[in-house]
């Protein structure tokens, strides 16, 4: 199954439109149909961590061939506490759901969880 077919359920935002909640979001990568599952404790600000990030991330690499125009964001899952394990668990299940961590559908290096590289996330990246 495709992850565009998978996002119909999930409702996409502009990202203006975005706040700093709680949860799971996706990138989804229009040109290639890639996608990237991600967690924060605001979204918003993770995400134009993405953006403007010259880490050597699939992810931000791929940002960074694509352009920004060519991602767009769902929020899968929004949490009203923060409950970083629920938040682990969460990503896990999407990370399996769109096999994002397979070269072919994802950019995620990881099953979840557990910061990138499985290294744990920098404290400043955790806030």
């Amino acid at each position: 199954m495709n992850s565009q077919f998978l996002l119909q359920n999930y409702k996409e935002y502009n990202y203006s439109e975005l706040q700093e909640w709680k949860g799971i979001y996706c990138l989804f990568n229009t040109i290639n149909n890639k996608v990237y599952i991600g967690q924060s404790n605001k979204i918003r600000y993770r995400i134009n961590q993405h953006f403007k990030s010259i880490d050597d991330l699939p992810i931000h690499r791929a940002i960074r061939k694509y352009g920004t125009i060519n991602f767009k964001i769902f929020i899968l899952e929004i949490f009203e506490e923060e409950n970083r394990d629920q938040l682990n668990n969460s990503e896990i299940y999407f990370i399996n759901k769109f096999k994002s961590n397979t070269k072919e559908l994802g950019y995620n290096l990881t099953v979840g969880g557990d910061g990138h590289k499985g290294c744990p996330m920098k404290e400043n990246l955790k806030e």
